[in-house]
């Protein structure tokens, strides 16, 4: 028993240190990468972009779901717009474009952006960015890890 214990933090160590070493893609139907930050953890999914200046064109945002369900956005501590792209099994299945900030907005009245039905992620980008890149829903993205070396 005390093997498989080993075992399991060891695999979860490797695992952490490829993730460390390994640059995560979004590539888009037209081929176009967009650089990630994952959100995973319920931390992570919390803090989402907010509390920063803005965002490049070419990085964005993926927060993982532990499983499917409708899971709402808002823009709190929010200082830039974006666009909310929701994703079912690597289909994106909806889209908020130009989403907006909400500065002065009590947390409980600020506007909550819904998926259409259940996702198992969601990718934020720069506002306007759906658009650039033509996405609409029924397009599939694809996640990719590659060497950032």
């Amino acid at each position: 028993l005390s093997a498989f214990f080993a075992m399991l933090i060891g695999f979860y160590f490797y695992l952490d240190s490829i993730s460390r070493s390994y640059g995560t893609y979004a590539v888009l139907p037209d081929g176009s990468k967009i650089s990630l930050e994952l959100a995973r953890t319920d931390e992570e999914r919390a803090r989402g972009l907010s509390g920063r200046a803005s965002l490049p064109p070419d990085k964005g945002m993926y927060f993982i779901f532990p499983s499917e369900d409708i899971y709402g956005f808002w823009m709190r501590g929010m200082q830039f717009p974006i666009d909310i792209i929701w994703v079912k099994h690597s289909v994106i299945v909806g889209i908020a474009e130009r989403v907006p900030v909400e500065p002065g907005v009590p947390d409980g009245e600020l506007k909550i952006y819904r998926p259409p039905e259940p996702v198992s992620s969601v990718l934020e980008v720069r506002a306007g960015s759906a658009t650039r890149y033509g996405l609409v829903p029924g397009d599939k993205i694809k996640i990719q890890i590659v060497p950032t070396k």
